[in-house]
């Protein structure tokens, strides 16, 4: 359970602090979020991953792409959501809806 003090710093990996050497000379306090604000720090962390990957060049895209997908699977595992759901969910909309794999772009209704 997490009781630290609802404050908003940056939501990190797990291991990103301990093992970044670039910033040795500053001190580490890493701690856990509150349960009120992790799940806003999950989608701020989705936004922040969207943008990187949104302006990455196409070679670091796959990296970005990974980063994303961390993201929201830890935002769907705090919603309670498995990922096999999750994908159920996305492959029966995909089914009945389609996808977007045909670029199809939408102009309104007439």
């Amino acid at each position: 359970m997490r009781t630290a003090p609802c404050l908003s710093p940056p939501l990190s990996r797990n291991r990103e602090i301990a093992h970044d050497r670039r910033h040795e000379h500053r001190l580490r306090q890493p701690r856990q979020p509150c349960d009120a604000e992790y799940p806003g720090l999950l989608l701020a962390k989705l936004y922040e991953e969207l943008g990187e990957l949104a302006h990455a060049d196409i070679s670091a895209k796959p990296e970005e792409l990974a980063d994303l997908t961390e993201a929201l699977d830890a935002y769907a595992r705090e919603l309670g959501i498995a990922k096999g759901d999750l994908e159920a969910l996305r492959a029966d909309k995909r089914r009945k809806r389609g996808g977007f794999s045909d670029g199809v772009v939408w102009l309104g209704n007439r």
